[in-house]
């Protein structure tokens, strides 16, 4: 039951995203899909290979949602970046001195 009313929220999430509107979830952050064709999120449309046949394909324009993270989020992972430098700086040491 739990598991199902989760993914449905999440279904209504993509969906309204798909759609072009914001969807917010405070302390997480925002997602919404840009217009801008100056934006990195913005695909214009380019040639391809089908890997199955290897014949020539058009890929259409595409644009994808992102992110604008919330404050939470943002001092998570400042957190996450100070650990893992912290994990990275004690591995070299051992390599060199260990």
């Amino acid at each position: 039951m739990y598991r199902e009313s989760v993914g449905w929220r999440i279904y209504c999430w993509a969906e309204a995203v798909a759609n072009g509107d914001k969807v917010t979830l405070v302390g997480f952050g925002s997602f919404e899909r840009r217009v801008h064709e100056v934006c990195r999120r913005y695909r214009s449309e380019r040639e391809g290979r089908n890997p199955k046949t290897n014949k020539v394909m058009t890929i259409p324009a595409t644009r994808r949602p992102g992110l604008f993270m919330g404050s939470c989020l943002k001092k998570k992972q400042r957190q996450l970046k100070t650990y893992l430098y912290i994990v990275w700086f004690f591995h070299a040491y051992l390599l060199m001195f260990g």
